[in-house]
């Protein structure tokens, strides 16, 4: 089992089919796995789309000065995803 850690977070921005693992301010000790839909280049830095249906995405720099919604990211890479993966809806209520 791997154990996720602040020593082995992401250091740098994922990229578009990239699996991450995060945990945001609210969730607690739950982790939670999504894979990144998009990565688009903006003014204030690089936007990190997570699902377009519930416009769910979170600015790296704003995560890497601690502003985020998502506290923690762990980068597994390019991993094939099942249908059960993905399945939520709100990534805010987490």
């Amino acid at each position: 089992m791997i154990e996720f850690n602040h020593l082995n977070m992401a250091e740098s921005a994922p990229k578009p089919g990239d699996l991450l693992v995060i945990k945001t301010k609210k969730s607690g000790d739950k982790l939670i796995t999504c894979q990144v839909k998009e990565v688009l280049k903006s003014g204030d830095g690089t936007e990190i789309v997570l699902q377009k249906s519930t416009n769910s995405f979170f600015n790296w720099k704003a995560y890497w000065r601690g502003e985020s919604w998502v506290h923690m990211v762990w980068n597994l890479g390019r991993v094939q995803l099942s249908t059960a993966s993905n399945s939520m809806t709100k990534f805010i209520d987490l």
